[in-house]
């Protein structure tokens, strides 16, 4: 009690970061979601709020903590002065520690709510957000493509047409197992029920692959490793992303 103060303060506001970190997941998976403007609207209502309540009780700890920093500071000069150099340095440890700590802490918060003032800018980055990830995509120097519940293809990047040999156009709508991934290495046939990226449409859930091939337009094959993520809208599977 001595270090920490009024213990019921420091659980309020343990209580209320818990309480924020929910908030902030929310906000999190609705953006994942693409619903931007429920995400906007928590932000700039409970989130607003709670961050303010954050504010308010770590202030009371950042209070606490100089008091405390200028206390153990003169009881560490008369221990000095009866040679108890050990304790003093405990004495400044901690008070140093406590310092960082709310310091951090305190500043981590006042960047939260800076954020959630700046309804604008948020406003402005939900309009961009297509337009980036466009970009994004397009200068990846890894392939991506996108798959629809029935394994057909909804998007490529440059990289894919690429390392495949296949246009844009002649990708887009087609069947991507039987198009790339339709053999093993040795030729023989891959079943598609056997294709970890089926899988992913199957089960929702993702597969890190590192020991297969895919297959060239012209005929030619090439090692890769590969990861198949589900994606999920509104709790619904609706394809993935490889």
């Amino acid at each position: 009690d001595r270090f920490l103060g009024n213990k019921n303060t420091v659980v309020r506001a343990r209580e209320a970061f818990s309480d924020w970190k929910v908030i902030r997941s929310e906000v999190i998976q609705l953006t994942r979601n693409a619903m931007y403007d429920e995400a906007a609207a928590i932000t700039k209502g409970k989130g607003a709020i709670h961050v303010a309540l954050l504010t308010k009780r770590m202030d009371s700890l950042i209070k606490f903590a100089r008091n405390k920093a200028t206390e153990f500071l003169e009881e560490s000069k008369q221990e000095l002065e009866r040679g108890r150099t050990f304790l003093f340095s405990m004495f400044v440890v901690l008070v140093v520690s406590i310092l960082v700590i709310t310091s951090l802490a305190y500043l981590l918060f006042i960047n939260a709510q800076k954020r959630n003032r700046e309804g604008d800018i948020a406003n402005e980055l939900i309009r961009n957000s297509e337009e980036k990830n466009r970009l994004i995509l397009n200068s990846a120097g890894e392939g991506i493509y996108g798959l629809d519940l029935n394994g057909n293809t909804t998007f490529v990047n440059p990289k894919v047409c690429e390392l495949l040999g296949f246009t844009n156009e002649e990708l887009i709508g087609q069947p991507m197992h039987s198009l790339i991934h339709h053999s093993y290495a040795d030729g023989t046939v891959y079943p598609r029920e056997k294709c970890p990226m089926y899988g992913t449409l199957a089960d929702g859930q993702s597969h890190h692959i590192t020991d297969e091939v895919l297959w060239r337009k012209d005929g030619t094959c090439f090692p890769i490793e590969y990861i198949s993520v589900p994606i999920h809208k509104d709790g619904d599977l609706f394809g993935a992303v490889v």
